[in-house]
């Protein structure tokens, strides 16, 4: 009895501080506070369905960390109090058998984001777990009976998504019966039940998947035909917003970016400009600022492009404009995003070869300070999954240190340093040439690669 008005006494505090319903959250502390009232009532989907606010509103403070700890801990609730902090035997991806069988459509729509919330963000660290995270979504969105009420059907094109970004940095997307779904099974998935739902927010990103399965095969000339059919109903102005908030990104903008290095391993060298251009005039000015992710994925190759075409000054303005300072304006300590890591490399890389392509580096104090940074243990130290990620987006990271050092080995009269950034250096272009070297989509970075390999190997035998 007394647990019961307990429960009551949360269930009315909750409702009186929520008030209205927003579909967003505007102040954490608040926030987490209705969020305790409502767990204390018992009430699994109001408590649910805050949890999942309250994880994406971390997410776009770049905390992703806690945001995918927050909504963990709020999915204990699903268990069974007897099976809490023990064996899961009887359970349901975790989750009480009875919770699923009573859940509501909207419920199970809320319940199935969330979990993909938590296999997006633990994808950065821990493929395996991600996977593992994917799969108890599909096991929910299948076992549920719940499931044949669903009128929005739109959060398995969010599963069909995760499990295919899964899949690009080199994870194992498994079913709700245990087999392996490859990604060319996830991409015709997404183009079957995006055509019968209709929208072209969904149409334009199965698009964007079936053209990497594409490139990732090296088929880069029907990658740029799915390229243009998604050009045909893809919008940035209209679209782009809803994109973000069914994808956590804009991927069908990021096709976009994609698409330059396709055209210049064509040849197509007059097409990649014209989608520069385009990117830079008619996408990026409708991409939410603060997604700087987002942004990153979508100019990293033209950043490169630019470079490689002797624009090395322009590349660096659009890679501080767009991302560089966007970050640092708008987050704070604690903050991260997935390819932050190579921000400071980036910014000398792209200094360097700016300085060179206007006649060489003059600054000997500033060229001490890039040699001391290009030289620091840490810097190339990066794990394979954000170097796979940006194989296919150029040029990963340790082919951007090794021409950073070739770049300032070359004029360094230092002896003994120079031999130290030559060794690094060499080391550095051997990395990349393997990893670029494992997928045939990899072609226009396998090319970079290859380029300051033998740049390294020329010196050494001379």
């Amino acid at each position: 009895m007394l647990a019961e008005r307990q429960r009551d006494l949360h269930r009315k505090i909750a409702t009186i501080l929520e008030g209205e319903e927003t579909d967003k959250v505007v102040e954490l502390r608040h926030a987490m506070k209705v969020f305790g009232h409502w767990r204390g009532s018992g009430n699994l989907m109001n408590s649910t369905r805050l949890a999942l606010k309250i994880g994406q509103y971390l997410d776009g403070l770049l905390f992703n960390r806690q945001s995918m700890d927050f909504c963990i801990e709020a999915l204990e609730m699903w268990k069974p109090a007897k099976l809490q902090n023990k064996d899961d035997t009887g359970l349901i991806a975790d989750i009480d058998p009875n919770h699923l069988k009573n859940i509501t459509a909207d419920g199970l729509d809320c319940l199935a984001r969330i979990h993909i919330a938590i296999a997006k963000n633990i994808l950065l660290k821990d493929r395996k777990s991600a996977g593992d995270w994917f799969q108890k979504t599909d096991l929910i969105l299948t076992r549920a009976p719940a499931v044949v009420d669903m009128k929005d059907r739109s959060v398995f094109f969010a599963l069909y998504s995760g499990y295919f970004t899964l899949a690009q940095a080199g994870g194992i997307p498994i079913d709700a019966d245990g087999k392996h779904v490859n990604k060319d099974e996830l991409a015709k998935r997404l183009v079957i039940q995006a055509r019968i739902h209709g929208d072209p927010v969904h149409i334009a990103r199965a698009f964007a998947m079936e053209a990497l399965c594409f490139a990732n095969i090296g088929d880069f000339e029907q990658a740029i035909k799915r390229q243009n059919q998604l050009e045909d109903v893809y919008s940035a102005k209209e679209l782009s917003s809803r994109t973000c908030q069914e994808y956590g990104s804009d991927r069908s903008a990021q096709s976009y970016g994609y698409s330059v290095l396709w055209y210049e391993v064509l040849g197509l060298h007059e097409e990649a400009q014209h989608q520069i251009s385009f990117i830079l005039d008619e996408i990026m000015p409708h991409m939410p600022p603060k997604n700087v992710h987002n942004s990153m994925m979508i100019l990293f190759p033209v950043i490169t492009v630019l470079k490689d075409k002797g624009m090395a000054r322009k590349a660096g303005s659009i890679f501080r404009m767009y991302v560089y300072d966007r970050f640092y304006e708008y987050y704070g300590e604690g903050s991260s995003t997935f390819l932050l890591k190579i921000y400071e490399p980036l910014i000398i890389w792209l200094q360097l070869a700016g300085d060179l392509d206007e006649g060489g580096i003059t600054n000997d104090l500033k060229r001490q300070e890039f040699e001391d940074f290009a030289l620091r243990a840490d810097v190339g130290a990066v794990d394979k999954t954000r170097s796979l990620q940006m194989c296919a987006m150029g040029r990963d990271l340790h082919c951007v240190v090794a021409e950073t050092l070739w770049m300032l080995a070359d004029k360094c009269s230092d002896g003994e340093r120079k031999k130290l950034m030559l060794q690094k250096g060499i080391e550095q272009a051997k990395i990349s040439s393997e990893y670029t070297s494992t997928d045939q989509g990899y072609e226009y970075a396998r090319r970079q690669s290859v380029n300051i390999l033998q740049k390294y190997s020329k010196a050494i035998v001379d």
